[in-house]
């Protein structure tokens, strides 16, 4: 009656024979219902951070108030851990977290609506909660420039990282509209790794311009950077501005503190367990679910690492 496919042939035409007979008319109040009862949710992960943990506590938040239940699994990949992510028990639909530095690849199960989280996803057929990585590397460049920096270092990370584009992206789009220095060594490419910001960060105080800011678009790279600057005797923020990406646990416990971009966390685990929600209920109803995709602001959080550059006879430095 509810049109699922894993009915048999013979056993529908038996049921519409018996609906037939009997004169039978859905009861659609009762259905409905029935469509609000508990949804069981699969989560397949595969980092271990910040994110990870703020992002479950509001998954447990969320799933009180939408009636539903959590499956957690560890995975790299929705196909593969699928089984795992269930335990021998069926879901209804799963959300995938995977980690912010691997392949932006993501991959559908058959019949289960999957939510990607902290990635666009390259296959519009899934849906996705992520933030919008060129809008904050945009406005992060932005807020660089309105302090006074015309040559702003920029690391970003692998090339096959979609996240990593954008970043950079915004970066550049930033640079060209507001007027700074858009030379392209004041850009190197690292891998998101706090050892590729050592690296890094050496070949842009290496110049013998310097940029007079660093922008990492990750806290790991950011960290470095400071580390480098304080192996070079350079004070930060005086001598030299870094800012990362992610709000990340390092953006903390590091000296100085971290500014760095922040996702809004918590938003997006209620954007991702209520798009799931509203799929399986649309099923359950016999209505055709929506795909939804949903774009996230990032916030831009000051700290002690950013200051206008240093006035040296005339010239900033």
């Amino acid at each position: 009656m509810n049109g699922e496919s894993a009915v048999s042939d013979g056993i529908r035409r038996k049921v519409a024979a018996a609906v037939e007979a009997m004169h039978y008319a859905p009861n659609h109040p009762a259905r409905i219902l029935a469509g609000a009862g508990t949804i069981r949710i699969g989560i397949i992960h595969n980092q271990d951070s910040r994110f990870l943990s703020e992002f479950l506590l509001s998954l447990s938040n969320q799933s009180v108030l939408n009636k539903v239940n959590l499956v957690i699994a560890e995975g790299t990949r929705v196909d593969e851990a699928g089984n795992a992510a269930a335990s021998g028990v069926k879901v209804d639909g799963m959300i995938f977290l995977p980690s912010p530095y691997a392949s932006t690849s993501a991959f559908r199960l058959p019949d289960i609506p999957v939510i990607v989280v902290g990635s666009p996803s390259v296959d519009e057929r899934i849906g996705a909660v992520y933030g919008d990585d060129c809008e904050a590397a945009y406005k992060m460049t932005s807020h660089l420039i309105r302090l006074g920096h015309q040559r702003i270092g920029f690391i970003s990370g692998p090339a096959d990282n979609m996240a990593s584009m954008r970043r950079l992206e915004g970066y550049r789009s930033a640079v060209i509209d507001k007027g700074a220095d858009g030379s392209d060594h004041l850009v190197v490419c690292g891998d998101f790794t706090y050892q590729s910001g050592l690296h890094t960060t050496q070949r842009l105080l290496g110049l013998s311009n310097r940029p007079t800011a660093i922008f990492a678009s990750s806290d790991n790279m950011a960290a470095a950077a400071i580390a480098v600057a304080h192996r070079l005797g350079l004070n930060v923020p005086s001598d030299l501005t870094v800012t990362g990406f992610g709000n990340t646990t390092i953006a903390t416990s590091n000296w100085p503190e971290l500014t760095t971009l922040k996702y809004p966390i918590a938003d997006m685990a209620g954007l991702a367990i209520q798009a799931l929600v509203r799929h399986v209920r649309a099923v359950r109803e016999g209505r055709v679910p929506t795909v939804e995709r949903s774009s996230m602001r990032l916030d831009i959080v000051r700290r002690q690492s950013d200051a206008a550059p240093r006035l040296r006879g005339g010239r900033r430095y």
